[in-house]
């Protein structure tokens, strides 16, 4: 009995020191790993914050290209980042912007089409990525001016893109302007018009003023046409406004056989610009028509030709 007595107290020592050594190690074990967690954990969260300042220092970089319209640098660094992912929104639009600046920019006609159709590319793939509502307005805006620029063809997509931009608020007197633009040379002056007023209810402006006497004029509406183009010759308007202010004036009163009018009107629009052939042209019929005087008419009808060779009203005249 003794033996068993003795092996069983044995064992049972043995299995206490094994017990304890589990322990031990269990807890060395999850002391390294919690000491390699927060090591872990602290390593990363330096890489994050280190990787957060330069990708904020690189934004930064790259809003500063933009202020400063350094739009070919700033493509040239677009292009690089967008080879590591070329569906990155912020940098697509970035790059779509600078293009376009670049394309209203340039007299070249050919590399201004180029800047536009590559300007165009990288916005509407943005759009099919997914643009923030706080710059998307900015993005339909855009590309609506694109298609206007591109002329006739194009003038549906550009109100298609314009009025999208409207749709999110965007009630600029700029997109306005070229939106009533786009339906007056459209012939849709109804519309036209609504869109300019819509422009001078937020900020008055004499080429706004003077676009809606255009459309008025048009649509043979005399009066209201008029009356805009009153308000803008009494204003302190630049020469260049009033000259077109006035020749359009004359060509009312043309049409309303105001022939001595329309005369003094014209006379005011050679005084401030010497070289208006519409002017010239204008007189001409004048005399011609009202006065009989077919000397006095041709003679203002060759002044016209001397200041534009190619315009075939006067030509046809003489």
């Amino acid at each position: 009995m003794s033996y068993k007595y003795t092996s069983f107290q044995g064992k049972t020592v043995r299995r206490n020191n094994n017990h304890v050594v589990n322990k031990v190690l269990l807890f060395l074990f999850l002391f390294l790993f919690i000491v390699f967690f927060i090591t872990s954990i602290g390593y990363f969260y330096k890489n994050y914050k280190r990787n957060q300042k330069i990708s904020f220092e690189l934004r930064e970089s790259y809003r500063k290209l933009y202020d400063s319209k350094n739009y070919l640098e700033l493509i040239d660094k677009m292009d690089n980042e967008l080879k590591n992912n070329s569906l990155r929104v912020e940098y697509l639009i970035y790059r779509g912007f600078s293009y376009y600046l670049l394309g209203e920019a340039e007299k070249d006609v050919n590399k201004r089409s180029l800047y536009f159709s590559l300007s165009i590319i990288d916005l509407r793939r943005s759009l099919a990525v997914g643009v923030a509502d706080n710059i998307a307005p900015d993005v339909y805006f855009c590309i609506g001016k694109i298609y206007y620029f591109y002329g006739r063809s194009y003038y549906n997509q550009s109100i298609d893109y314009l009025k999208k931009s409207l749709s999110y608020g965007n009630e600029r007197v700029d997109l306005l302007y070229v939106l009533g633009l786009v339906y007056s040379n459209i012939s849709n002056y109804e519309e036209s018009n609504k869109v300019f007023k819509r422009s001078l209810d937020i900020e008055y402006s004499d080429i706004v003023s003077i676009a809606v006497a255009l459309n008025y004029y048009r649509s043979s509406d005399f009066n209201n046409a008029e009356k805009y183009i009153n308000k803008v010759l009494e204003n302190k308007s630049s020469d260049k406004i009033k000259e077109t202010a006035l020749i359009t004036l004359a060509e009312i009163q043309l049409n309303k056989k105001e022939y001595e009018k329309a005369l003094f009107t014209l006379n005011s629009v050679t005084e401030l610009n010497e070289n208006n052939a519409d002017a010239f042209f204008l007189r001409g019929e004048i005399y011609f028509i009202y006065y009989k005087d077919n000397i006095r008419a041709r003679s203002e009808w060759r002044k016209t030709l001397s200041i534009n060779p190619s315009h075939i009203k006067a030509y046809r005249r003489l």
